[in-house]
């Protein structure tokens, strides 16, 4: 029942919240050497004008899947989060841009729910690193839903949990479906990622390079933006040359699905990746149809029967180049698929167990997945990009 108040944190420990909360905001302002534990468990935190939920400092290991502070979901709570965000008047000013902002790495942990109302970013950790090991979320955003904002630095790591992160289609918005200003890994879990459908954003946006290492991951958006080729998991990533809203199904080769998702607006680069993609197998790719399973935020799962719609081709020309902000050849001086430092970023080291590969890469591109239009896309971790999506005449 507090309203209009700020709650600060001084110290380390175990703080468990409950209730309702209107125009409050909880920091945290604990010492360098102090770990945090906040347990959600059925609350309903609203703030209207900054972070409903802000950590300014606590200990931080500075080391990609550490954390000194944790947001714990409750096991079976429904909780949520709606807030908003400051600007820097000063220029020694804290500029807090999502509803849940942290100046230090954060860990998310539990089993509960988490829903995520934002006006700007859902939730940012601007220093450090952002670690998801469980928990459901909703994350609906004005601007990235799930951010890591220190250049060349933090690591965005999930490895379990479910995560739906989706970009308000907001006249004249824009932003990522997930971002890091270094690197994105996916070792588990399910996660979803919406950009905003009407800009020059990705689905899965990272500056030094994205890995899917295990879990069911989405991206969409209008951005080519490439996912590591030795990641340990196989993926594909679908351009198509006219933007889709329809039901994207994904069949191997005796017709079975392995993928199937129904996209709320239209975007022009879909990827995806699931444990039953198969290295060396030929798949079909269809829009439409009619499908049978189950369905949470528009991915289908224990999929059981699929009348195919129109089937899709790729290749038979050269790929368009629409990669980073519409740009269509690669400037002078740059070396594609290097990034700044091949991998090393500004200063910053590549996380555990990350091969340098694409990096930031300058304008990007995708080259032609096959010289002539053809409906069989042949999955090899050396051939995981398919251009020129169109439907089969």
């Amino acid at each position: 029942g507090l309203a209009n108040r700020v709650v600060t944190i001084a110290a380390g420990g175990v703080y468990r919240l409950r209730g309702t909360a209107a125009d409050v905001q909880i920091a945290v302002r604990a010492g360098e050497a102090d770990d945090v534990r906040l347990i959600l468990d059925g609350v309903e935190i609203a703030c209207r004008t900054s972070s409903a939920i802000a950590v300014y400092s606590a200990r931080d290991p500075r080391a990609a899947g550490e954390y000194g502070v944790t947001i714990e979901l409750a096991e079976g709570s429904e909780n949520r989060v709606t807030g908003s965000h400051t600007v820097r008047i000063g220029e020694t000013d804290t500029k807090l841009d999502g509803a849940i902002c942290s100046l230090v790495s954060l860990g998310f942990e539990g089993s509960g729910s988490l829903t995520v109302e934002a006006d700007n970013e859902g939730v940012e950790v601007k220093f450090g690193h952002m670690t998801i090991n469980g928990g459901v979320f909703d994350i609906q955003s004005g601007d990235d839903p799930l951010n890591v904002s220190e250049d060349g630095v933090g690591v965005l790591t999930m490895n379990d949990g479910y995560v739906f992160s989706a970009v308000k289609n907001l006249p004249g918005g824009e932003g990522d479906g997930i971002d890091s200003n270094g690197w994105i890994i996916f070792n588990g879990g399910t996660a979803i990622n919406l950009a905003h459908p009407s800009s020059q954003d990705g689905g899965i946006d990272s500056d030094m390079g994205s890995s899917i290492n295990g879990g069911l991951i989405v991206g969409a958006g209008n951005m080519y933006d490439p996912i590591e080729a030795d990641s340990a998991q196989l993926f594909m990533m679908l351009e198509f040359t006219e933007s889709t809203d329809d039901l994207l199904v994904v069949t191997d080769a005796q017709g079975q699905p392995v993928f199937a998702y129904d996209f709320p607006y239209d975007y022009m680069y879909i990827a995806f990746s699931t444990p039953d993609l198969k290295e060396g197998e030929t798949y079909r790719v269809y829009l439409g149809g009619e499908i049978e399973g189950e369905q949470q935020d528009g991915l289908y799962t224990a999929i059981t029967a699929y009348t195919p719609g129109r089937q899709l081709v790729h290749g038979g020309g050269v790929a368009e180049q629409r990669g980073m902000g519409g740009m269509q050849q690669s400037s002078e001086g740059f070396e594609p698929g290097r990034g700044f430092g091949g991998g090393r970023g500004f200063g910053g080291e590549m996380p555990e167990g990350f091969t340098p590969g694409q990096g930031m890469g300058g304008p990007r591109a995708m080259e032609s997945s096959a010289e002539v239009a053809t409906g069989d896309f042949l999955l090899t971790r050396e051939n995981c990009t398919f251009s020129n999506l169109t439907v089969a005449e």
